[in-house]
C-alpha cells in the first residue's frame, strides 16, 4: 500500500511536504510572484512554498497523518495536492476489502486522481469523474469493490473549505476561537454504487487556529475485548477534550491514537486506519 502523503506527492518544483510535520505556506495573488525556500523551526522539516509580495497575508497549514494497515497491503488512502498558489486539496478514502483487489483500486484512484485534478479540480467534477472510473473499473473487473471516498479544497483566498464526501466518515472541525466541534456532514453513496450520481459540494469557512480531522472507519470500528466499537461519540469527545489544550497537530494525532489503543487494550486493529490532523496556524 502506498502512502499518499508521503514526499513527492505534490509537484517537487514547489513543494516539498514531509509526513511527519509538514508545514505548507499559502500565500493570497498578488501581483509580485516570486518562489521562496524556507525551513521550519525543526531543521528535519524543509519546506518550499510559492511567494508573492510580502504586503500579502499568508496562511499557514500544518498536517500530520498516520496510516496503519490491517494487512500486508491495506485499502486506505489519503493524499495531499498542490492545486494553485492559493489552493490546496486533501482526500482521504476506503477500498472495501484488504489485499491486493483493494490496493489495485486504492492504486488507480491513486492515478485516476492526480489526472483529473490536471482538467478541472473542483470537488463537483473529481467526484463525479472519480465515481465513474470505480464503477467502470469494477464492471470490467466483475468484481463489487467500493470506495468510500472524501474530497477537500482549502481556499486561501476566501478563508474557505469546500468539501464532499461519497459515504465517506465526516470530518470535524474545531472551531478553535470560539471553542466549538462541527461535524461536516455530507451523505451520498460510495463511489461506485451507481454510474450517474451527483455528489454535492459544501462549504465552511475557516479562521486562525482551526483544526480539521479527517479519519477512516478502523478509526471509530476498533473494538475493545467485548466486542463493542470505540465509536463516533468517544472520538468526538477526545478531539473536544484535546484539542483546547494540544497546540501541535502531531501531539493531538497522538493522543487520539492513544485513546484508540487504549480503549482496545493494544490489540491488533481488524481494520485499516487513517488519521490526518491539519490545522491553520495563527
Amino acid at each position: 500500500m502506498m502512502q499518499a502523503g508521503s514526499p513527492g506527492c505534490l509537484s517537487k518544483s514547489r513543494w516539498q511536504v514531509f509526513e511527519l510535520q509538514p508545514l505548507c505556506h499559502f500565500r493570497n495573488p498578488s501581483s509580485s510572484y516570486g518562489e521562496v525556500i524556507g525551513k521550519d523551526k525543526d531543521p528535519r522539516f524543509t519546506v518550499g512554498y510559492v511567494g508573492y509580495s510580502a504586503t500579502t497575508p499568508v496562511v499557514y497549514l500544518r498536517i500530520s497523518a498516520s496510516f496503519l494497515t490491517a494487512e500486508e497491503m491495506g485499502g486506505d488512502y489519503y493524499d495531499y495536492l498542490q492545486l494553485s498558489p492559493t489552493t490546496f486539496g486533501i482526500v482521504i478514502g476506503d477500498a472495501t476489502g484488504h489485499e491486493i483487489p483493494a490496493g489495485i483500486l486504492v492504486a488507480m484512484a491513486k492515478s485516476c486522481l492526480h489526472t483529473l485534478i490536471r482538467i478541472d479540480a473542483s470537488v463537483e467534477s473529481v467526484m463525479q469523474r472519480m465515481n465513474e472510473m470505480v464503477y467502470e473499473t469494477m464492471k470490467t473487473m466483475k468484481r463489487k469493490l467500493l470506495m468510500s471516498f472524501c474530497y477537500v479544497i482549502l481556499d486561501t483566498t476566501n478563508s474557505t473549505l469546500t468539501f464532499s464526501s461519497a459515504g465517506h466518515p465526516p470530518p470535524y472541525h474545531y472551531r478553535q476561537r470560539i471553542g466549538k466541534l462541527d461535524t461536516l456532514e455530507s451523505f451520498a453513496y460510495p463511489l461506485g454504487v451507481r454510474r450517474n450520481i451527483v455528489y454535492q459540494a459544501q462549504k465552511v469557512q475557516f479562521q486562525p487556529g482551526d483544526i480539521f480531522i479527517f479519519y477512516s472507519d478502523g478509526i471509530v470500528e476498533v473494538e475493545n475485548d467485548k466486542k463493542e466499537p470505540f465509536g463516533y461519540e468517544r472520538l468526538e469527545q477526545t478531539i473536544a477534550e484535546s484539542a483546547p489544550k494540544i497546540a501541535n497537530v502531531e501531539e493531538l494525532k497522538s493522543a487520539i491514537l492513544q485513546k484508540t489503543y487504549t480503549y482496545c487494550h493494544n490489540l491488533s486493529f481488524t481494520d485499516d486506519a487513517t488519521l490526518v490532523v491539519l490545522k491553520i496556524l495563527p
